[in-house]
């Protein structure tokens, strides 16, 4: 009970001892015992007293809480404060511990974990097959498989110092100071995939990780691996040593592996025979191996300069041995490993291309082995061969064709022809050319984006000057004045010459990039003159060059209303092991007007409408009298009077095909004495293969537009103009404003002279083909163009 006696108790307590207040200022203690006695703890300081600012248990007693109740809600705060920033402080500790260790302690445990990838390992998982299928998965198109010595192992000494130096210009030039792995490319490659954005930062050490480990994901993770092997590896291994398997491993394309293998495949020798500039060329192809320096040489050389620009910037090369160096000569390729050399090959190209972009190049393909599945219809490939044989059957051997074929709905290429040899150029994707009138149809979309009607009135009789830019129309096309629906018809040249001056040569070339032609081609501008200016007027003539396959990918933007999808290969990869390490993503976007998607639909549906009488005009509609909207187009050899290049491309709701007739030389194209143009050999190859495939198809018909600016005019057109052609036009040398030197037109064809034909209500001629013109060397007015 409190207060019990021989117990202290409250102040009051009958049964309480005294209660004394313990001093202020004077320690106590307890009793001495008889064993021993306390020594007095040292006398408190003075100050202020317990429980307030300054004294013990105060707000600056970090230890001692039993007064915080006393305390004045300033000294409650000011408390508060003091323990957070304690708090912070340490856990700014840990964290800076965390910082410098952590790191360490991690990239121990990777350096004891990891193991070392051998180089027999490497070499033994580089031989897997690949095929490459149909659409169906099952019917094969190809199959990669790498040829018995293949790959060659080479020593270090082989190897002759400049070709080691060009490498290492190309992929490493701090190979022989670095750790394995360069920090300032490793931190460059973070922010770049931080960024969206891609790129390399890989030293040659690690490259060999990269190859030995099979791992190609983009990720921190397999960095820090190469990181971690890239170390451990040159602790292990001295330069010398790394170099020899590097170059015994990588891929250099044409089924090569390792250095020796490339040798052979791209100059026909050992790598100690190799010169200078040939193991630039070889150091060029590490970096993209799928591209071939006979089908890409512009690139490969560019990179080439790279190499041995970088020679000399290290010491590794002297500038007088640098300029004496000229570009070599490099064998055709040849079969290896089951490849195949006929039309296939360009598909495989287009594949291997495709998933090289995808991070997924052959070397890859080669290590994980099993199946790529294309979007090539077996059936429409047929066609596509049937159609193209039947019309070359028995032309002369200066006539050759492409062919592509694009599903609108989903970008798939389903009928892919680049021509018959599969060592050549690929003509359909590879090679680029003037596309004359077929490019039209852009200059009309670029005119309804400025809501100018199909309806609306356009001169349609020349010579007329624009600029400082004169054209002219054959003698089968030429009218006073008439529709732009009219002049897409009978592809009248001043009538769109004349909206091009109009609306203005750039807005002709940004609705040819929206409707999917690319703006860039290996990274260089597309749809713009030789020497790099802006297109001009003749650009509405299509005089600047473009790709099979991109005409075909941007018609079906059309055939779509106005959906856009670049042209794809491939569905999927899947790899021997069952596991799918690529699929292709639908990635739809609105061409035209990506805010209104009613005007986005339109402008597609308009421009459509502007080209459904070029089949039926040009004689060669569609079986059944199934609808398509279709243009012919033709360019010229110079000012040769003669043609080089001539064009079909058209759609149905299903499939846009465009058809490219020409010789890579720029031969002229006659039958006998007689030009070939658009509607003569392409239109033919067009309308064979649309109607193969097409004849146990649904037939689609075109939604009806609703008409944007001045509607087509219904009225009568006025018949073509009776008088005779002119007898010249010109095209202009120089800026606009300079004079013009004048050229001959075609010549009139007197052999087999036209009717008199091309009205609205007269019967279609047999081939209206409009004189064109070429580009002037200035930049002012723009390439020459075709007739349609």
């Amino acid at each position: 009970m409190p207060g019990g006696p021989g117990r202290p108790g409250r102040a009051g307590d009958p049964n309480a001892t005294d209660y004394i207040p313990r001093a202020q200022g004077i320690p106590q203690r307890e009793p001495d015992l008889l064993t021993h006695s306390e020594p007095l703890p040292p006398p408190l300081p003075p100050g202020p007293p317990p429980g307030r600012p300054g004294g013990p248990g105060g707000p600056d007693d970090e230890f001692d809480d039993e007064f915080d109740d006393a305390l004045t809600p300033e000294e409650e705060a000011a408390l508060r404060r003091k323990r957070i920033w304690r708090r912070v402080r340490r856990i700014g500790y840990v964290a800076a511990a965390a910082l410098v260790l952590g790191p360490i302690i991690v990239f121990l445990i990777g350096y004891s974990v990891y193991d070392v990838p051998s180089l027999a390992s490497v070499v033994n998982k580089q031989q897997q097959p690949v095929s490459i299928l149909y659409s169906d998965g099952a019917t094969e198109i190809a199959r990669i498989s790498p040829a018995d010595g293949s790959q060659i192992k080479i020593e270090h000494d082989q190897i002759p110092a400049h070709v080691r130096h060009a490498v290492l210009a190309a992929e490493d030039r701090s190979f022989y100071s670095n750790p394995g792995f360069d920090p300032v490319g490793i931190a460059r490659a973070a922010w770049k995939q931080a960024t969206g954005g891609v790129g390399g930062g890989s030293t040659i050490t690690q490259q060999f990780v990269k190859v030995a480990t099979e791992d190609d994901d983009f990720s921190y993770q397999r960095k820090f691996k190469e990181v971690v092997l890239a170390s451990k590896i040159s602790k292990q291994q001295d330069k010398e040593t790394i170099l020899e398997n590097y170059l015994s491993i990588i891929f250099f394309g044409r089924q090569a592996y390792g250095i020796q293998a490339a040798s052979q495949a791209y100059f026909g020798k050992n790598v100690q025979d190799l010169s200078v500039a040939e193991g630039a060329v070889l150091a060029a192809m590490i970096q993209a191996p799928s591209r071939d320096p006979l089908k890409y040489p512009e690139r490969v050389q560019e990179r080439w300069n790279f190499v041995l620009d970088g020679m000399v910037s290290q010491g590794w090369l002297s500038a007088e041995e640098r300029a004496a160096q000229v570009y070599p000569a490099i064998i055709d390729p040849k079969a290896a490993g089951g490849a195949v050399v006929d039309y296939r090959r360009h598909i495989q190209d287009q594949v291997l291309t495709e998933l090289a972009a995808k991070n997924i190049d052959q070397a890859t393909l080669n290590r994980f082995g099993g199946k790529i599945v294309t979007t090539i219809d077996v059936n429409a490939q047929q066609n596509a061969l049937d159609a193209v044989q039947e019309q070359l059957n028995g032309k002369p051997p200066n006539i050759f064709a492409a062919l592509v074929a694009v599903d609108p709905k989903t970008g798939g290429v389903r009928a892919y022809y680049g021509g018959n040899d599969g060592t050549g150029y690929d003509l359909a994707g590879g090679t680029a050319w003037q596309p004359g009138s077929s490019f039209k149809p852009f200059v009309a979309l670029a005119a309804l984006e400025q809501d100018i009607g199909l309806g609306s009135q356009y001169p349609g009789k020349g010579p007329l000057t624009f600029g400082g830019y004169k054209v002219d129309n054959s003698e089968s096309a030429d009218y006073p004045e008439l529709s732009i629906k009219k002049a897409m018809t009978y592809s009248v040249n001043t009538a769109f010459v004349a909206i091009a001056d109009e609306i203005g040569a750039d807005k002709i070339v940004a609705a040819a990039h929206e409707a999917g032609i690319p703006q860039t081609i290996d990274d260089k501008p597309t749809l713009v003159n030789d020497d790099g200016s802006p297109a001009g007027l003749a650009i509405s003539l299509g005089a600047l060059p473009v790709r099979t396959i991109d005409m075909a990918g941007a018609y079906a933007s059309f055939a779509s209303q106005g959906t856009k999808r670049a042209p794809y290969f491939v569905q999927e990869y899947v790899a021997a092991d069952g596991q799918s390490r690529y699929q292709h993503a639908d990635q739809p976007v609105p061409a035209f007007d990506p805010n209104d998607p009613e005007r986005n639909a339109q402008l597609a549906c308009n421009v459509t409408d502007s080209m459904l009488d070029v089949a039926q005009y040009s004689k060669f509609p569609l079986a059944g009298g199934r609808q398509s909207a279709t243009k012919t187009g033709t360019a010229q050899r110079g000012s040769t009077g003669e043609n080089a290049n001539t064009w079909t491309v058209g759609y149905t709701p299903s499939l846009s095909t465009a058809v490219w007739i020409g010789d890579p030389a720029q031969t002229a194209l006659k039958l006998g004495n007689r030009n070939i143009f658009g509607a003569t050999v392409a239109g033919p190859i067009w309308k064979g293969f649309m109607d193969r495939y097409l004849a146990d198809k649904e037939k689609e018909t075109f939604p009806k537009c609703k008409p944007i600016g001045k509607d087509e005019v219904t009225a009568t057109q006025p018949p073509p103009s009776s008088q005779p052609p002119p007898t010249s036009s010109a095209e202009p040398t120089s800026e606009p404003g300079e004079p013009t030197r004048t050229r001959p037109t075609r010549p009139t064809e007197t052999s087999d002279p036209l009717p008199t034909c091309g009205g609205f209500l007269q019967p279609p001629c047999p081939d209206p083909e409009p004189t064109t013109t070429t580009r002037p060397p200035g930049g002012g007015g723009g390439g020459g163009g075709g007739g349609g």
